[in-house]
């Protein structure tokens, strides 16, 4: 993985897969070891559209992202659910970062759109878990 001069990382996991999910932990420790300071962390929950078959909780992946000072988004590539407004909360993130405004990881943000809304280690090998 090629992350020296990013501003961005996308992990995204398959909300069908428990163990995709928990894979997340060996992604998030070496993009905060390894990469830039200032890299803005982003998970997509994908598959979303499988409801019937979900093994990862929503909240859950949400309080996760959380904690890891990531921004959390659950989304359907087969549907296209989600995946503009990600692009978009990114897109805002960026710009908002180069103008020294806060991010989606921010907690002023986080203060500004609750108030505006309504309602592993390295080494550590990872294998594959999903069957299409």
């Amino acid at each position: 993985m090629y992350y020296k001069d990013a501003n961005v990382a996308i992990l995204v996991y398959d909300v069908t897969c428990k163990e995709s999910f928990e894979n997340l932990t060996y992604w998030i420790e070496e993009l905060q070891t390894n990469g830039p300071d200032k890299l803005l962390i982003y998970i997509a929950g994908n598959k979303t559209d499988l409801t019937d078959k979900e093994e990862v909780d929503t909240i859950e992946a949400a309080n996760y992202a959380e904690k890891n000072k990531a921004t959390f988004k659950p989304v359907s590539a087969k549907l296209n659910i989600g995946i503009k407004e990600l692009f978009t909360i990114i897109s805002d993130d960026i710009h908002n970062l180069n103008k020294g405004l806060p991010t989606s990881h921010s907690k002023d943000a986080k203060k500004l759109k609750s108030k505006n809304s309504t309602g592993g280690k390295s080494g550590k090998s990872i294998k594959g878990c999903c069957k299409s």
